[in-house]
């Protein structure tokens, strides 16, 4: 589980993606 700059923000799944309109996750 990795931690991001945003306390409330908690990933779990190893593949996370960014752009500008937010996170997208790929389960």
């Amino acid at each position: 589980v990795t931690a991001l700059s945003i306390p409330d923000v908690l990933l779990i799944e190893p593949k996370v993606f960014h752009d500008d309109r937010g996170f997208f996750f790929e389960s």
